[in-house]
C-alpha cells in the first residue's frame, strides 16, 4: 500500500511539473501558427500556382482576353474576376490539355450533358419547363450567347453525377 501511495505521489509530482512547463504551450502555439501559415500559404498560392503553368500554355482559348499577358495579371484576374467554376476547373487541371478543356468554347458536339442537367434542374430542383431548359441549354452550350466554356459543362456534369441541387448553384446558367 505504501509503495502504491509512493508511486502515485511520484506520478502526481511529474504530472503537475509537466503542466507547469510553459514550453508545452509554446509548442502548441507554434504548431497552431505553423498550421495557420500553411493554410494561408495554400490559400494565397492557388492562383499563383495556377498562373505560371497556364500562361506557359500556348493554345488556351482567349488566354490574353481572360487572363492578360503576364503571370501577375493572371493572378490578379484569377483572384478577382474569374468565375468560381472556371477557377475550380483550372486549379484542378494538371496540364495544358486540362487548361484547354476548361477554357474551350463548346459546340453542338458538347450538348450531351443537357438532358441530365435539365432533368436535375427541372425535375429534382424545381427549375421550370423541361423542354425549354433543353432548348436553352443547347443554345447556350453551342455558343448562341457567346463562348460557353468547357468549365461550365464540367461543372454541370459534376452536379449531374452527384444529383444534388446545391451542386448546380455554382455552375453557369443554362436556361
Amino acid at each position: 500500500m505504501k509503495q502504491t501511495l509512493f508511486l502515485l505521489s511520484i506520478l502526481g509530482i511529474l504530472g503537475s511539473s509537466s503542466c507547469d512547463d510553459g514550453s508545452k504551450n509554446t509548442n502548441n502555439t507554434n504548431n497552431i501558427n505553423n498550421v495557420n501559415n500553411i493554410n494561408n500559404l495554400n490559400n494565397l498560392t492557388a492562383c499563383q500556382a495556377l498562373c505560371t503553368p497556364l500562361m506557359a500554355c500556348e493554345t488556351i482559348t482567349d488566354k490574353e482576353l481572360v487572363f492578360g499577358t503576364t503571370v501577375q495579371t493572371c493572378e490578379t484576374k484569377c483572384e478577382g474576376t474569374l468565375e468560381p467554376y472556371v477557377k475550380d476547373c483550372l486549379i484542378s487541371a494538371t496540364d495544358c490539355a486540362g487548361f484547354e478543356e476548361c477554357m474551350a468554347c463548346q459546340t453542338f458536339d458538347d450538348i450531351a450533358y443537357c438532358d441530365g442537367a435539365c432533368d436535375l434542374l427541372v425535375t429534382d430542383c424545381d427549375g421550370g419547363d423541361l423542354s425549354q431548359c433543353s432548348i436553352d441549354c443547347e443554345m447556350y452550350t453551342s455558343g448562341a450567347a457567346g463562348c460557353f466554356r468547357g468549365a461550365g459543362r464540367i461543372c454541370w456534369q459534376a452536379a449531374i453525377d452527384t444529383g444534388l441541387c446545391a451542386d448546380f448553384a455554382g455552375c453557369p446558367t443554362i436556361h
